[in-house]
């Protein structure tokens, strides 16, 4: 079994953005044309249609820049998951479970069910991996997809399958769930200079300076971006302590907390008679830098990066971003063990 490294999913939602990924996604399928003869007619005439007027939804898992699974989801009130690959060297490392997690959580939000139909070949290998991921089998179907193979209705409850793929999706650094709020708070976003961004990565800076901030931020967690010329996403932490500091107060024990110099601190606190120091725990670099570039290109939107610090709602940029970032450091961890 080999030992992934660089491992992320990419959401496919606008195949002339992405078409580096759409074609990824091809090829992935076109290479089931043996056991499914027929599949590139049906890629063209449903999957690409699909795909452009959003009715259906491509998920491609990379290990570096090469494509090692892939999903695509029927996005409707009776979600159906139309295809789900694995290459076979990386059977067993819990990707298919994973994408499984990631498409009921995508079909949560219209269906509450999803189903598929599987040839009794597939059945004989996966029978008791798709009863433990919630689905009952119906029993046959008149359509075969697999030359002399009789095909097979599965239809599963999507918060059952959510619920047995959640070891696999979730317990990420995220906190218990993809999502862009943690025990109530929202995800924070810091801007903050390479020097001092690679700083906090190294555990050599525990505390930010801001001149504005508020202390119903504690507890929140916070994704670390390192401005230009890194402009990358380095990793997370949480916000265990904000509070206002005297700028006369300031000592050489905190400043070598925050890995600055008197003369640097000054210069920033010029005209303030108040600073904001925020203490940094639970640092987690990631694996690799995340360039804004490639962000923008994954969740298919501009990024702005805030001044000082901002919010990662659901919906924005950098929701998205941390949303993806959940799924991405979810299927790192799991899967490498």
């Amino acid at each position: 079994m080999p030992t992934i490294k660089d491992l992320h999913i990419v959401s496919i939602r606008d195949i002339q953005l992405q078409e580096k990924n759409f074609l990824d996604l091809e090829q992935l399928v076109l290479e089931c044309e043996n056991t499914y003869p027929g599949i590139d007619l049906w890629f063209k005439k449903k999957v690409i249609p699909g795909l452009t007027d959003k009715s259906r939804r491509g998920y491609i898992v990379y290990e570096g820049n090469t494509p090692i699974a892939g999903t695509v989801l029927k996005f409707s009130e009776q979600a159906k998951l139309c295809s789900l690959r694995v290459r076979p060297e990386y059977c067993g490392m819990g990707i298919g479970t994973a994408l499984f997690g990631i498409i009921a959580k995508e079909a949560s939000q219209i269906s509450d069910t999803i189903h598929f139909t599987a040839p009794e070949g597939l059945i004989e290998k996966e029978g008791a991996f798709f009863d433990k991921l919630g689905f009952v089998n119906y029993g046959s179907v008149n359509k075969k997809y697999r030359n002399g193979e009789e095909e097979f209705y599965f239809k599963g409850d999507v918060s059952l399958i959510r619920e047995s793929t959640e070891p696999f999706l979730y317990q990420t650094l995220f906190g218990t769930e993809i999502r862009t709020e943690v025990n109530g708070l929202p995800w924070l976003v810091m801007s903050i200079h390479p020097k001092y961004a690679n700083a906090i990565m190294q555990g050599r800076k525990t505390v930010e300076i801001r001149r504005r901030f508020s202390p119903q931020n504690i507890g929140a967690h916070v994704l670390i971006y390192s401005t230009n010329p890194d402009s990358a996403v380095l990793g997370s932490a949480r916000i265990s302590n904000a509070e206002r500091l005297e700028t006369t107060m300031v000592t050489s024990n905190f400043l070598e907390k925050t890995a600055a110099n008197k003369t640097d601190l000054e210069d920033y606190a010029q005209g303030l008679n108040y600073l904001w120091a925020i203490t940094l725990e639970d640092v987690q670099p990631f694996d690799r830098p995340y360039l804004k570039s490639e962000l923008e290109k994954i969740v298919g939107i501009p990024i702005q990066a805030p001044m000082s610090y901002g919010f990662a709602r659901r919906g924005t940029s950098w929701g998205r971003v941390t949303e993806h970032l959940a799924m991405t450091d979810s299927l790192q961890r799991k899967a490498i063990k």
